[in-house]
């Protein structure tokens, strides 16, 4: 059973298709890696913002406790007095760096 010209054309235009789709694929999944790399990057991103947050709301809870930070900023935390003895406070501040 031979192939005729017309048959020949059918052939190449399926090869065509899937070759497409082969190349449709490998994007995609190029696609996907770059999008999960942007968001762990993102998230990372986040997370270090994130906990320079905190140590800066850790020590200005300390200044706090220690009586070293202005009566402006202790008032935007509600606190009107030490909520921690001082000696306890300073161990604190020693014990983690600041």
């Amino acid at each position: 059973m031979a192939i005729g010209m017309a048959g020949w054309k059918e052939v190449i235009a399926a090869l065509g298709v899937v070759l497409s789709l082969v190349f449709v694929g490998f994007e995609v999944q190029q696609n996907t890696r770059a999008l999960q790399a942007t968001v762990r990057n993102d998230l990372a991103t986040v997370m270090t913002s994130t906990m320079a947050l905190i140590r800066n709301i850790e020590n200005v809870f300390l200044q706090a406790r220690l009586g070293t930070v202005g009566a402006d900023v202790v008032g935007s935390f509600g606190m009107r007095a030490p909520i921690v003895d001082p000696g306890f406070a300073e161990a604190f501040g020693a014990a983690n760096g600041y």
